[in-house]
Parts: C-alpha cells; sequence; structure tokens
C-alpha cells in the first residue's frame, strides 16, 4: 500500500500535543495551529509509550481531511522505529520528527523504514546536542528531509 504524504506548505506556528491524551488530540484540530506535533517521546512517560503509540495510532486513522500539517515526534532508536511503523501508513500524516537526531545514518534508518512500508511521510530531524548541530549539513542531506529543528538537550 502506498501513501502519499500531505503536500508542503509553510507552517507559521505549531502545537505540540503529548500522544497519550486523547482529549487534547480530540480537540486540537480547532486550535489555529497551522501544524500539530504528536509527542511520543519528552512528553510521554516510559512506561505509556506503547499506549500513547496505540492513541496516536488510532487517532491518525479517524482524522478528517485537513489544512493542518500533522506530524509525529517519534523517539529515538529502536523504540522511534516502533513508532514509525505503528503510524507510517496513515495518509494523515505529513510526516514524523526524529528525536535526538545524531547522524545522518538515524535518518536514513528512519526513510528506509518509510521505503519499505510505502509512506510518503517526510522526516524533520530534532537536533538537541552540539554534536548533532556540528553534523547538519550531512543530516539535512539525508533522504526525505524536510527541514531540521533545533531543540535542546533534556
Amino acid at each position: 500500500m502506498t501513501t502519499e504524504a500531505v503536500p508542503p506548505r509553510v507552517a507559521r506556528s505549531a502545537l505540540y500535543v503529548p500522544g497519550d491524551a486523547p482529549d487534547k488530540l480530540r480537540s486540537a484540530l480547532g486550535r489555529g495551529a497551522d501544524e500539530l506535533i504528536v509527542d511520543l517521546e519528552d512528553a510521554v512517560l516510559p512506561d505509556r509509550k506503547e499506549l500513547a503509540r496505540d492513541i496516536v495510532a488510532a487517532w491518525l486513522d479517524g482524522l478528517p481531511n485537513t489544512d493542518v500539517g500533522v506530524w509525529v515526534r517519534v523517539n529515538s532508536g529502536a523504540v522511534g522505529l516502533d513508532d514509525i511503523r505503528a503510524i507510517a501508513t496513515s495518509g494523515a500524516l505529513s510526516g514524523v520528527v526524529l528525536a535526538k537526531a545524531e547522524v545522518r545514518d538515524d535518518v536514513v534508518a528512519a526513510a528506509r523504514l518509510l521505503d519499505s512500508l510505502g509512506s510518503g511521510a517526510r522526516i524533520v530531524p530534532l537536533l538537541e546536542s552540539g554534536a548533532a548541530i556540528l553534523r547538519a549539513a550531512e543530516i539535512a542531506a539525508a533522504p526525505r528531509v524536510h527541514r531540521l529543528q533545533v531543540g535542546r538537550p533534556t
């Protein structure tokens, strides 16, 4: 099954919504933001990661057509790849925000997984360390990168 991502557009505002808060997800589209970033990473306690993933996958599957870009911030490493597997084929998904992207290979692994799932989702690597910032050009050149986002380490 091939799913095409929502076309890129300029976003002036983004609203982060915890992935384990279905009540907040239900009202998020009406808040006026250009993009939603549904968080499966820092906003979700470790023992709620799988529950949040299930909630977000079901929420994405039930979304109506919208002009709001819908991104999901996934965890780093193997947990992040599991996050991607759960959400990648949703037609409502603009892409994934890849937390703690340190090197190009982090993005390449996510892009390969998206390819294997037939997803059109894009990737926004989240650079959260000085080392990642120094590698920004090579990370930005990885497949499917839409833009870079800079954050601070937690």
